[in-house]
């Protein structure tokens, strides 16, 4: 006999102790996911407790150095008392390097990759005009 899955609204969630105004408190935390560490900071109030999952990187490589450098990244994120209920519920945060940031649903966050699967292929695309057009210029050179 199989166990029936938890669909209650706090399945997947672990109490954890987190700092809010100076005052360690116990919270709900979506820890199949979260790597935050809620002690290591003291937010003001408890809206502000978030959770947020390993960042996945892109990185892209100096043109003068040749070292790769942080371009983009993206997490998952969620604020369990937020009033928002966007916020309220998992999503994909996308930051450039420039302080930019925009959050994602989860189809959102499919849209963004598929068009991010089409701009890699114009880059090769581009890339490739690149070397035959060097290759052009060392013939007639």
């Amino acid at each position: 006999m199989t166990a029936a899955p938890d669909t209650s609204p706090l399945a997947g969630l672990h109490v954890v102790p987190a700092l809010v105004d100076g005052t360690l408190v116990a919270t709900v935390c979506p820890t199949r996911f979260c790597v935050e560490n809620h002690t290591g900071e003291d937010t003001k109030h408890l809206v502000d407790v978030g959770h947020a999952g390993a960042h996945v990187d892109v990185y892209v490589p100096n043109f003068q150095t040749g070292d790769d450098e942080l371009f983009a990244y993206a997490h998952l994120d969620q604020f369990l008392y937020s009033t928002d209920p966007k916020t309220r519920a998992a999503h994909i945060r996308v930051e450039d390097g420039g302080g930019e940031e925009w959050s994602l649903t989860p189809d959102q966050a499919d849209r963004f990759a598929d068009s991010l699967t089409v701009f890699a292929d114009r880059i090769r695309v581009l890339a490739q005009v690149a070397r035959t057009t060097d290759e052009q210029t060392e013939v007639t050179a």
